[in-house]
């Protein structure tokens, strides 16, 4: 499902298709609003720890549109405007 917000294109996608999104959109330009289950498990979830486990493919996503990593969680695209992974790719439970 796409929504819009301001001039950006937002992904909204499960956490079973993170993989697929990551493929799709453009991190350079987009923004990723990952839904996590809303169990238990994920009620105090922190937001590193449930990135983490996708960062290669978020890499791999940025230098393809023309950015690149400068740190573990900055990135620059390709007019070398800095961002943060964290700002493009979020986390929220899913509505019941």
């Amino acid at each position: 499902m796409l929504h819009f917000n301001y001039n950006v294109m937002e992904y909204r996608t499960k956490l079973e298709n993170v993989k697929e999104a990551l493929e799709n959109c453009n991190l350079c330009e987009d923004r990723l609003l990952v839904e996590l289950p809303d169990t238990p498990q994920y009620m105090f979830y922190d937001t590193k720890d449930e990135i983490r486990p996708f960062l290669d493919m978020i890499e791999e996503n940025i230098e393809r549109h023309g950015g690149y990593m400068i740190d573990e969680w900055q990135f620059v695209d390709k007019t070398q405007k800095l961002m943060n992974v964290l700002s493009v790719v979020r986390l929220t439970l899913e509505d019941k």
